[in-house]
């Protein structure tokens, strides 16, 4: 078994009070995102904030990986930071928050991770949280931003309708009515606008996605 195999099992048996839906979800969320590969480009020490961490597999992933961060995980469902606070066991090295990202204290961290929930975000509300990252940054810091992104492709419009039972039907994921998708030519805008500078990756997933690494200028 390779390390990444180990540190996924690892993580998911963090998980063994949720119910079995969960668990399935859980399993099909680890299955479809590359978290792995996503931790690579994390810096191995200092703080780090998931925001819209959910039931908190990424986070519990960071802390695994390196106990030298120190991992802060924010999600505003009560019942995914409960299930993730239960996963937390002795470790000291992470903890989440009930919380909406404007109400959190303002401590800076070395980096912030965004991992598929901004397009259940209105586009002007991601501007304002965007935005008010760099003021949570170091400097030097990085924000990382996961997203599927729009496209005329038949498996966006596959990942699309998945997404939409995800929200609508089992209500495994807070949302709106709307779901608010850009393409990687917008992002990149957009983040340069607000002062960062950024590197897109594609993603070797099978909803079209990229990776969005970025700094301030």
């Amino acid at each position: 078994m390779n390390a990444n195999n180990t540190f996924k099992k690892e993580a998911l048996a963090l998980y063994k009070d949720i119910s079995l839906m969960d668990k399935i979800h859980m399993w099909i969320r680890y299955s479809l995102c590359p978290f792995d590969y996503l931790e690579t480009y994390l810096p191995k020490e200092g703080r780090v904030l998931d925001f819209g961490c959910g039931h908190g597999i990424f986070a519990n992933l960071m802390s695994l990986k390196s106990l030298r961060r120190e991992v802060v995980g924010i999600d505003p469902s009560e019942t995914k930071i409960e299930a993730a606070t239960k996963s937390i066991n002795s470790r000291q090295n992470i903890k989440f928050i009930k919380t909406e990202f404007e109400q959190l204290d303002k401590d800076k961290f070395t980096a912030i991770t965004m991992i598929d929930v901004l397009y259940l975000i209105p586009h002007n509300e991601q501007d304002k949280i965007l935005n008010m990252c760099r003021t949570y940054l170091n400097k030097g810091g990085l924000l990382m931003i996961k997203e599927t992104v729009s496209s005329n492709s038949l498996r966006f419009a596959i990942a699309s309708l998945e997404e939409w039972i995800m929200v609508k039907i089992l209500r495994k994921t807070l949302g709106e009515d709307h779901f608010y998708y850009r393409t990687e030519e917008e992002w990149v805008k957009l983040l340069n606008e607000l002062g960062y500078q950024c590197k897109s990756i594609k993603l070797k997933t099978f909803a079209p996605s990229y990776l969005f690494l970025c700094s301030l200028k």
